[in-house]
């Protein structure tokens, strides 16, 4: 069930290939205690029309992870710092900001 959402700026600058990146967020996510990658979807949105604080920073990442209820805040809190660390290795801290979003859906449908 856990989404993965990443949104950025198209003008995202990052040490390696976008796909390394969004392979490594997603099984990275994966490995993670109580997280099945069977059930792990992510997937990316670009955004083209950005303006980030005073302009001293140009690019901007923004992810999303959405699960089910039941997870201990100590538990989730675990998921942003590995996430985090992924991220980091990935993007050029000088030039972009970035925030990590936890989020329990109280509503789900699948098919």
């Amino acid at each position: 069930m856990p989404h993965l959402i990443l949104e950025h700026s198209r003008n995202l600058s990052l040490k390696k290939d976008f796909k390394n990146f969004t392979e490594q967020l997603h099984s990275t996510f994966a490995k993670l205690e109580t997280v099945r990658l069977s059930a792990v979807k992510t997937r990316t949105l670009v955004s083209d029309n950005i303006i980030v604080g005073e302009g001293s920073k140009h690019e901007f990442l923004f992810l999303k992870v959405l699960l089910l209820p039941g997870r201990s805040n100590d538990l989730k809190q675990k998921f942003t710092e590995v996430l985090k660390t992924v991220i980091k290795d990935h993007i050029y801290e000088d030039k972009c900001s970035f925030c990590i979003e936890i989020h329990e859906l109280q509503f789900y449908f699948t098919q």
